[in-house]
C-alpha cells in the first residue's frame, strides 16, 4: 500500500483524476513510483487491457506533459495526464528511463488506494530521459484549454512530428489487490474490492463511504418498506433531517465477467436502461414516503423521516462520462420529476457524490450552526438549478470558497 505525502493526499482529494510520477520509500531505497487516481471504472479496464501505454512530451512551453493512454474506446481512448511541477517528478521520470523498477498505485474515487503492480519501461526511454533532463518546472497552472489543444496534438495527424515518448502498450500487469475495509457509524464493516465479482455491490461500497457521516447515525443502507403483506427494500440508501430525506439508487455495470471487456463506446446503452428503471423506483419509494408507510432499518427499528419536505432523489451511475450526449437526461428529465414528485432529482457518479459531499464539509466548516446535512440539502438545490441550464448530466461543479462563485463546466 501507498502512503501518499501531504501534497499527493491534498491533490488526491481535489482533483479527479490524474497521474503523478515521485520517488517513494520502498523497502531499501527510493523507488519511482506512479500514482493513478479514476474513476472505479477506468481504473478497471486500466488494471484489465493490455493496450495501456505511458506517453510524456515537451508542451511548447516546454513543460514536461505525461500520463497513462488506455484504450478502452475505438475512437476516444483515455488519457489521464499531469504536467510536471516538481523537481522530484524529473528525476523519477530519469530513474524510469533509467531502467529502475517502477511500480504503479491505483486509487479510487474515495480516494482509497486499490490495487498496485510493478512496471518497467522500455522503448526507446532515451527520448524519456532527455525530455525529463530538458523540461522547465511551470511558473504558472496549465491553461486547461491550452492543454486541451496539446493534448489533441499529441494524439492527433502530426504527433510524429512532436518529440514525445510512447511506451510499447503493456499488457496485463500482475496487480495485487489491497482490500480497504471502513467500519461504518452504525459498526458494521464496509470493504472495498476493485476486483470484486458484485460490482453493484462494490459500487454501493464507495457509496456507502462516501455518505456514511453525512448524518450522525450514518446512513441507512436498504432500508425496508413495511406493508401487511410483506416487507422489501425502499431505496438502495436512505438519509433525513428537519428539511428533507434524501433517497438513493445505484445502478451499477458488471464489466470484469465479460471477457474481453466490452468497448467503453458501447456502455451508454446499459446505462440508459438502468436510468430509466432507478427514475422508476425512486418515484414509487417517494410516493411511499408520502404515504406514511412504515420504513425501518435491516434490525426492524422504525426510521424517523421527514416525509413534508421536498426530498432530494439521487441516481448514482458509474461515470456521468457515459451519459455525456444523454440529452433526454437533461432539463426537462428533472422538471417532469419534479412536477411527478415534488423531488430534486440529481444523476451523480461516485467522483461527482465525492466532490459533492466534499462541498458540503467545506460550507459547513464555514458556518456558525449549519450541519452537514442540511449543507448538502443547500448544495444540492444550488447544484439542481445549474442542473436545470446545462444540455446533459455530464457536467461537474466546483465550489470556490470566498468572493469566488460557484462554477460549473460540461465535463470533457
Amino acid at each position: 500500500m501507498h502512503f501518499p505525502s501531504e501534497n499527493h493526499r491534498r491533490e488526491l482529494h481535489s482533483v479527479p483524476e490524474f497521474v503523478r510520477v515521485t520517488l517513494a520509500k520502498g523497502r531499501d531505497q527510493r523507488e519511482p513510483t506512479v500514482l493513478v487516481k479514476s474513476s472505479t471504472i477506468t481504473l478497471k479496464y486500466l488494471s484489465r487491457l493490455a493496450t495501456t501505454r505511458f506517453v510524456a512530451a515537451h508542451t511548447p512551453e516546454g513543460w514536461l506533459l505525461y500520463g497513462l493512454r488506455i484504450y478502452d474506446h475505438s475512437e476516444h481512448p483515455a488519457f489521464i495526464w499531469s504536467v510536471a511541477g516538481s523537481a522530484d517528478e524529473l528525476r523519477a521520470l530519469k530513474a524510469m528511463a533509467a531502467g529502475e523498477a517502477t511500480y504503479f498505485f491505483l486509487f479510487n474515487e474515495v480516494p482509497v488506494n486499490v490495487a498496485w503492480a510493478p512496471w518497467k519501461s522500455e522503448g526507446d526511454t532515451a527520448i524519456l530521459s532527455r525530455l525529463a533532463a530538458g523540461a522547465k518546472l511551470p511558473d504558472r497552472d496549465p491553461p486547461p484549454a491550452v492543454m486541451a489543444d496539446f493534448i489533441e496534438r499529441l494524439f492527433g495527424n502530426d504527433a510524429e512530428a512532436l518529440p514525445r515518448y510512447l511506451s510499447p502498450e503493456f499488457g496485463i500487469l500482475p496487480w495485487s489487490e489491497i482490500h480497504t475495509t471502513y467500519i461504518t457509524n452504525s459498526m458494521e464493516p464496509s470493504p472495498l474490492s476493485l476486483f470484486a465479482e458484485d460490482e453493484g455491490g462494490q459500487q454501493e461500497e464507495l457509496c456507502h463511504w462516501l455518505t456514511d457521516t453525512i448524518q450522525p447515525e450514518g446512513t441507512w443502507r436498504s432500508p425496508q418498506l413495511v406493508t401487511p403483506s410483506k416487507t422489501r427494500e425502499l431505496t438502495d440508501f436512505l438519509l433525513s433531517h428537519d428539511y428533507g430525506a434524501f433517497l438513493i439508487e445505484s445502478k451499477a455495470l458488471s464489466l470484469l465477467q465479460r471477457d474481453p471487456l466490452p468497448d467503453r463506446s458501447r456502455l451508454a446503452s446499459r446505462v440508459i436502461k438502468h436510468m430509466a428503471k432507478a427514475t422508476r423506483q425512486l418515484t414509487a419509494a417517494i410516493r411511499h414516503l408520502k404515504n406514511g408507510e412504515l420504513i425501518t432499518d435491516l434490525k426492524g427499528n422504525a426510521l424517523e423521516i421527514n416525509r413534508e419536505q421536498p426530498p432530494h432523489a439521487i441516481i448514482l451511475v458509474p461515470d456521468l462520462n457515459l451519459l455525456h450526449d444523454e440529452e433526454q437526461f437533461g432539463p426537462a428529465y428533472l422538471v417532469d420529476f419534479l412536477d411527478a414528485t415534488r423531488a430534486f432529482l440529481h444523476i451523480l457518479d461516485p467522483m461527482e457524490l465525492f466532490r459533492v459531499v466534499q462541498a458540503a464539509a467545506m460550507i459547513k466548516e464555514r458556518g456558525r450552526t449549519i450541519t452537514l446535512i442540511e449543507a448538502l440539502d443547500s448544495y444540492l438545490v444550488q447544484r439542481f438549478e445549474t442542473a436545470l441550464t446545462i444540455a446533459t448530466p455530464d457536467f461537474d461543479v466546483i465550489l470556490r470558497i470566498g468572493d469566488e462563485r460557484d462554477a460549473s463546466s460540461p465535463a470533457g
